[in-house]
């Protein structure tokens, strides 16, 4: 018969699962996670300050709370792993927490402070009794062993304190203050792994991104703390010191490049950054890894567009599919739960379940398997039972003729997984040229910033999310690029590792780039393209060439869709071609084949900076004098009315002073307001068409969520047509001259492939660059790239160490993330939310209906108070039919509650009227006579006097799918401006093969001209001297 097992110490509880096990019931409550201890090592564990800090918080938990243990956990914790399956009727061990024996617990009445002194120092005598028969050895705690008489002597010290500072009327809360003024101890082991509270504000004031602190503030903010007094107020050099010792746990690491030219710059661990993610609470929930479709056609994401799901191979997706500890590879024979033997080939989640495109396999009489490889079969990745593993003991793998297939299992990524699950991270990767200065003055810095793409939309929106990568006033953004490449190849051999919060399981990441944003000039760059000013203008397509050539009437067809695509290996071979030119050393060789071929590579003009140098950009001066239509519609857009359009207020005489140099959101407060004020105006009517274009594409291309790709694709090639046709009928040279506007022409295919065009838009890391010119400002000058990367990284080190990120401890190999206080005051700040740009999802949302009051000091005494309200765009849905009304008033009564069902709503209601605008094509309201619609709730239709017709601005961003989904087809429903396209294209080309000539032959004699007056100027200095 076994001998008797030992009692466990209070606090601890056997493992069900584990004879030699045990559970620490007051760590596994503040870790947020079940702690399970061999019991060999129980000892040590009681006695170390851990254990010790877990107590006295458990305590203080539980007494403040007595229903903490059923409180729901943290927000943003990760869930603990699921439990082993045992007997069922064994104890589980939960974090249903009960009362530690001869511990006591008080809750409900205010206890007294005196009596609640004398029990914690009756506890910790019990603790100091506990600690030394550890030390001796003794693993008995039978209670009838205890000795009554043991006592700490410490404890009347206490007693005696707490009864003077009881008697001088100063509360003690706690054990701990008491601690603190007796021994000076201090109290903030919350904040781990900050030593200090105080060192973790001072780490986040030192790391706002916005609010950057130079060196010499930072001292003068300590200097200050000490003068005042402020306990536990570090060195300067104790903060820098704590901050390098939190990113070495963190493992951000900054690497050093030299370029293909010999350029030295700095480049943060891409690697890294993408593994946080994943071990980040925020956002590993919201990782994608494969790729959906859902039956109702909807596109909103990247994997829900074409590339993800048709474009890229298999090989480039997420390649398993984890079932608990099993996982399942494609290419691998596994078995489902009725016997059915498959071979899955990609994983794609359909309408929310995971399923795989597979290949069936036959079993013959013989016994004999043979892979059905002529169609393809859908299976429910649930439905999967035995993998490879489990079918090879059974020789189940003789594949008569499918050697093919054989070779392939197992699946060689297995050997990269090393036992973990393996999954796919796209990135997208944005490079351009910035200023480091906040100042006019330009300091060139080319950056590399990039977003994790397996992330929501809504999410990549926000700073939070955009990750530095480096920067360099030497290196070029090719250069860079290489350097980024290359972190990546060296990451596919050897995937970084990762703890995932959400399945509480190890992964490792492949990482592929999805696709690389910027403007045109960065990327014909990236591309190795000549520039948007050669003659085949187009870095997609071969389209374009001499000016002969597009001015015929194929030519000039040919500009308005895309041609011949180009290629990578094309690409090489004119890069190749052009280095053998250069080698020969015929300039001019080189020159023709570039404009010939529209290649033009930017590591290849530093090796033939001679032969193929750049020439100087021509300033163009922006602020020129207003005449008196300027001011008339500078003063027409200042009177806008902006409500509804959610852009900022209207700077009218700087946008027409400055027209030639206006930004993004100058350009969305254009678009959509621009036509309005032209209307009756502008002399010049093709103009005023091609305004009108501009504003009914901008819209469309707007759209957050595509829900039917084709019809929405289609009504896009339209809206780009009528927008290339009025830029031709105003000038049939444009589109030769402007590449952008052939561009346009690919999008249809971008969106097809990447999703809403919204998505791959750069506007967020344009915004990232305020971020970054802080930090040049505050570098030392002497190596920015370094020293901007370095501060870079600590940036995104405490960003994630505040978002409760987890990384792995050094000692035990385990997952640790920071302390519940530090990830508290990210959740519920919301000053360092903006700060930090991150903006959370609201826990409420607010439905149709729902009454906000103004402020007490806003609202006005009289017999109704005018309040606002959040109705569902605006439009009302009773008994199944949509009205249109704009709310004037809402009228509830002074006595709160609020009552929303007796209300009284004052709209103004509105039919659509069945024509459009004859000059705008935009629908028309016109309000309803003799009283309003009734149906929301109660409605009172006032009388007015103004004008009863309006219309529908088609051309706003914010609500532009939901109007169009909403109103009549026939009244949204893009018409093409030429019936006959080819037809009126052969016209144009007709126009430009005369004018085009024209405007050559005036160019030659201006430039003769011009050559002949500077000759005459030479030879006139010549004589004076």
């Amino acid at each position: 018969m076994p001998p008797a097992r030992k009692p466990l110490p209070p606090g601890l509880d056997d493992d069900p699962d584990d004879v030699n096990s045990a559970c620490c019931r007051p760590c596994s409550q503040v870790e947020h996670t079940p702690v399970i201890l061999q019991r060999a090592s129980i000892s040590s564990h009681i006695k170390s300050a851990k254990h010790q800090k877990s107590v006295i918080r458990y305590r203080e938990i539980t007494n403040q709370n007595p229903s903490a243990a059923a409180r729901p956990a943290e927000l943003n914790s990760p869930p603990p792993p699921a439990p082993k399956t045992s007997n069922a009727n064994a104890p589980s061990p939960s974090l249903d927490y009960m009362d530690i024996e001869n511990w006591t617990f008080t809750a409900g009445e205010e206890e007294d402070p005196i009596q609640r002194m004398r029990r914690l120092r009756d506890e910790l005598n019990q603790l100091y009794v506990e600690e030394e028969r550890l030390a001796e050895g003794d693993m008995n705690y039978d209670d009838s062993t205890q000795c009554d008489d043991c006592t700490n002597p410490w404890g009347d010290v206490f007693t005696e304190s707490a009864q003077r500072e009881y008697d001088n009327g100063v509360e003690i809360e706690s054990m701990e203050s008491l601690e603190e003024r007796l021994f000076h101890v201090p109290t903030d082991h919350d904040w781990s792994p900050y030593p200090s509270k105080t060192m973790f504000l001072l780490d986040l004031l030192d790391n706002m991104p916005r609010l950057r602190l130079s060196d010499a503030q930072m001292r003068l903010i300590l200097w200050v703390m000490k003068q005042a007094g402020c306990p536990n107020a570090p060195s300067f050099t104790g903060l820098r010191k704590t901050q390098a010792e939190l990113r070495k746990i963190i493992g951000l690491k900054t690497h050093q490049y030299t370029s293909q030219i010999g350029n030295i710059f700095y480049m943060n661990d891409i690697p890294k950054l993408i593994s946080q993610d994943i071990s980040n609470p925020l956002t590993a929930g919201h990782i994608r890894w494969y790729p959906e479709e859902n039956s109702d056609g909807r596109v909103s994401e990247a994997w829900h567009a074409g590339r993800w799901a048709k474009e890229l191979p298999n090989e480039k997706l997420s390649p398993m599919y984890a079932q608990g500890l099993k996982h399942y590879y494609v290419n691998e024979i596994s078995q489902t739960s009725t016997g059915r033997y498959v071979i899955p080939l990609k994983w794609i989640m359909r309408d929310g379940e995971l399923t795989a495109d597979a290949y069936d396999v036959q079993i013959s009489p013989a016994g004999k398997f043979r892979v059905d490889d002529a169609q393809i079969v859908q299976i429910t990745a649930s439905t999967l039972e035995r993998n490879y593993f489990d079918l090879q003991p059974y020789s189940m793998m003789s594949l008569v003729g499918s050697e093919m297939h054989l070779d392939q299992m197992p699946n060689s990524l297995r050997a990269l997984a090393q036992g973990d699950e393996l999954y796919v991270s796209h990135i997208q990767i944005w490079g351009d040229d910035v200023s480091g200065n906040r100042s006019k003055q330009y300091n060139l810095h080319n950056n590399i910033y990039f977003s994790h793409a397996n992330l929501p939309h809504r999410m990549l929106q926000q700073e939070y999310f955009v990750r530095f990568a480096s920067t360099s006033p030497h290196a070029s953004v090719v250069e860079q690029m290489a350097a980024a490449v290359q972190q990546i190849r060296e990451n596919n051999k050897n995937p970084a590792r990762s703890f995932n919060p959400v399945t509480c399981t190890y992964c490792r990441v492949i990482i592929e780039i999805e696709c690389l944003p910027g403007d045109n000039p960065q990327q014909s760059e990236e591309t190795s393209h000549i520039g948007l000013m050669g003659r085949l203008f187009c870095r997609r397509c071969q389209v374009g060439g001499s000016a002969a050539d597009v001015e015929t009437e194929n030519g000039y067809h040919a500009l308005y869709s895309p041609g011949t695509p180009r290629t990578a290996e094309k690409t090489r071979a004119d890069i190749a071609e052009q280095l053998r030119l250069a080698c020969r050393g015929v300039e001019a060789r080189v020159e023709e084949y570039q404009t010939a071929t529209g290649t033009k590579d930017k590591i290849l003009q530093h090796w033939i900076p001679v032969i193929l140098a750049k020439s100087k950009e021509v300033y163009a001066p922006w602020g020129k004098t207003l005449g008196p239509k300027h001011k008339l519609l500078a003063a027409r857009l200042q009177s806008t009315d902006t409500n509804g359009l959610t852009i900022p207020p209207i700077r009218a005489s700087y946008i027409i002073q400055y027209r030639n140099g206006l930004i993004g959101k100058h350009f969305k407060t254009l678009q959509q307001t621009i036509s309005f004020h032209l209307y009756g105006e502008l002399e010049n009517r093709p103009v005023f068409q091609i305004y009108k274009a501009a504003g009914f594409l901008g819209a469309v291309l707007w759209y957050h969520v595509i829900d039917d790709m084709d019809a929405y694709i289609g009504d896009l090639e339209v809206l780009i047509g009528n927008l290339l046709d009025a830029f031709a009928n105003q000038d049939p040279a444009r589109i030769t001259v402007k590449a952008k506007l052939h561009i346009l022409t690919h999008i249809p295919d971008d969106i097809r492939r990447l999703g809403p065009q919204i998505r791959f838009a750069t506007e967020i890391f344009e915004c990232f660059n305020a971020i970054f010119r802080m930090c040049s400002v505050l570098s030392n000058h002497q190596a920015p790239s370094r020293d901007i990367a370095l501060k870079m990284a600590e940036l995104e080190r405490f960003k994630q160490l505040i978002s409760g990120t987890y990384w792995i401890h050094n000692t035990n190999e385990e997952p640790v993330q920071a302390s519940p206080a530090i990830r508290r005051v990210l959740h519920e700040t919301t000053i360092i939310q903006r700060q930090l740009g991150w903006a959370p999802k609201p826990t409420v949302l607010r439905k149709a209906g729902d009454i906000t009051l103004p402020p007490l000091k806003k609202r006005t005494s009289k017999e109704a108070v005018p309040i606002t309200a959040h109705f569902q765009h605006g439009l009302s849905n009773c008994a199944e039919e949509t009205r249109f009304g704009r709310i004037a008033e809402i009228l509830v009564a002074e006595s709160p509650p609020i009552d929303t069902t007796n209300s009284v709503l004052v709209v103004d209601s509105f039919y659509v009227m069945d024509t459009l605008h004859a000059e705008l094509d935009m629908p028309l309201l016109c309000r309803v006579e003799n009283g309003g619609q009734q149906g929301i709730q109660h409605v009172i239709s006032p009388s007015h006097t103004e004008d009863s017709q309006f219309v529908i601005n088609l051309h706003a961003l914010h609500n532009a799918d939901i109007l169009r989904k909403t109103l009549p087809r026939r009244l949204t429903q893009p018409r093409p401006l030429y019936s006959n396209r080819r037809e009126f294209h052969a016209s144009q080309a007709a126009r430009l093969q005369v004018s085009g000539p024209a405007k050559r032959a005036a160019t030659q004699e201006k430039a003769a001209a011009t050559r002949a007056a500077n000759k005459a100027k030479v030879a006139a200095a010549q004589e004076s001297l």
